[in-house]
Parts: C-alpha cells; structure tokens; sequence
C-alpha cells in the first residue's frame, strides 16, 4: 500500500513543518496583539475604576440573562409563525411548553431520587450481608 503522504522526500516535509509552524506562530503573534488592544485596556479600567466596572459587568450580565430568557420565545414564535399557525396558537404553545419542561424535570428529578434510594438501600444492605458472609454472628 503506498501512501502519498509516507512517500513524500525530507525537503517536502520540511516545508511542510515550517509552513504549519509558520501559521502557528501568526496565531501566536495575532493572539498576543488581541489581547495587547482589548484585554490589557479593560484590564487597566477595572483596576482604575473598580465600581464602573462592576456595574457594566453586572449590566452586561443582566442583558444576557434577559436575552437567553427572551430568545426562545422569539425564536419559538417566529418558526410557529413561518409554519402558518396563527396567533392564538402560538400563545397556546408558548404557555404550555414550560409546563412540558417542568414535568419532564420533575420526573427526571424523581428517577435519580429512586435510582440513589435504589443503590443506597444496596450499599446498606450489602455491609451487613458481607458481614454475615465472612462468618459474623
């Protein structure tokens, strides 16, 4: 079986060695500089300004909270809508999917209850029948 990538001469690999060091080594130099112009700026506000920047982080934080909280019911309404369901519908939709989701993690939250009573009751039971095993009174 020859394989083209195994018959390749000792100048070929070394020209492929120095290009993909070549890329390494730019994504080295493009990192280093991103960070240079963004990180080591906001690094030198946080440190000068310490409330400020609490309060944009806790800003920004609060928008993407609102925004993950926000988007599936965008996203949700607007493939309903392309569907051609109408409007009543889709409120329909909306109210009653959550209600789906927390009975689904309810009934996952009760298995993993009987599934740890499950292995506890095994784990206690085992002790005292390793016990009778091993000749114990």
């Amino acid at each position: 079986m020859n394989n083209k990538l195994d018959s390749k001469s000792f100048s070929s690999r070394v020209k492929d060695l120095v290009s993909i060091s070549g890329f390494i080594i730019a994504a080295a130099v493009v990192s280093t500089l991103i960070m240079d112009l963004i990180v080591f700026p906001l690094t030198i506000f946080a440190i000068r300004d310490v409330p400020s920047f609490n309060n944009l982080i806790r800003l920004l934080f609060t928008l993407l909270i609102l925004f993950l909280m926000i988007y599936p019911f965008i996203s949700i309404s607007s493939r309903l809508k392309k569907e051609g369901h109408d409007r009543k519908y889709i409120v329909k939709y909306l109210i009653r999917q959550p209600f789906y989701h927390i009975g689904l993690l309810l009934l996952f939250l009760a298995l993993c209850a009987l599934i740890i009573a499950a292995i506890y009751l095994l784990f206690s039971t085992n002790y005292y029948y390793l016990h009778r095993i091993s000749g114990g009174a």
